[in-house]
């Protein structure tokens, strides 16, 4: 309605569908990798703890 009574241009309103669909795509990225990058999470914490032991175990020699 705005775009009617002459309030905002039709270039701003070009300009706000850009922005929406740049954050749209950026939380899209997260939303379609989620699970890739959950079981990076898993795979990494795994990987820092098995780190951990082992330097314990290397200083109990």
């Amino acid at each position: 309605p705005s775009l009617f009574t002459g309030a905002i241009t039709l270039g701003i309103m070009v300009q706000v569908s850009n922005a929406f669909s740049k954050v749209h795509g950026g939380f899209a990225l997260f939303l379609h990798n989620w699970t890739t990058i959950t079981e990076l999470r898993s795979i990494w914490k795994r990987l820092h703890e098995f780190e951990s032991n082992l330097a314990k175990y290397e200083e109990a020699k």
